[in-house]
């Protein structure tokens, strides 16, 4: 009975592990990476980064706890990117939230960030060919996105 146990917690601490893992790259970062490729159908599609996209995830969490957004400082953009191990030279963040309440709030974000012409500007910018992305779901409902792109 003890080795059972044993290797039942074994087991149950690596799945914790591999959950923490690929963590950085959740379901909702992935659908708003295909929502903006859809936007980008004349320039390369993005790929994802999970570094950067854990990094724009603390974002997300940080601007919920502060309620309100605001954008990463030229400064720590660069070390974010250097940490993660990436080559750019070109370098942009589309910010944005949701209150709790909207049938779609990736949506609602997604298209607010397309009706803005720095936003969109990020989004279709072909020197960009790589993006972090951190959405997260703050304990009121309420939905905070990060997207980082760089090339």
């Amino acid at each position: 009975m003890k080795r059972f146990l044993v290797i039942l917690v074994v087991l149950l601490a690596t799945l914790s592990v591999v959950t923490q893992a690929s963590a950085a790259v959740g379901a909702d970062d992935v659908r708003l990476l295909g929502m903006t490729n859809e936007e980008r159908a004349a320039e390369d599609a993005l790929l994802i980064n999970a570094k950067v996209s854990n990094y724009a995830y603390k974002h997300s969490i940080a601007m919920a706890e502060r309620g309100s957004y605001f954008h990463t400082k030229t400064n720590k953009f660069r070390k974010v990117l250097s940490r993660a191990g990436v080559s750019w030279k070109h370098g942009g963040e589309n910010v944005g939230t949701a209150s709790d309440g909207w049938d779609d709030p990736l949506q609602t974000i997604q298209n607010a960030f397309l009706k803005s012409p720095g936003h969109l500007a990020n989004i279709v910018n072909p020197n960009y060919t790589n993006a972090g992305i951190g959405v997260y779901i703050a304990p009121d409902g309420s939905t905070w996105v990060t997207v980082v792109f760089y090339g």
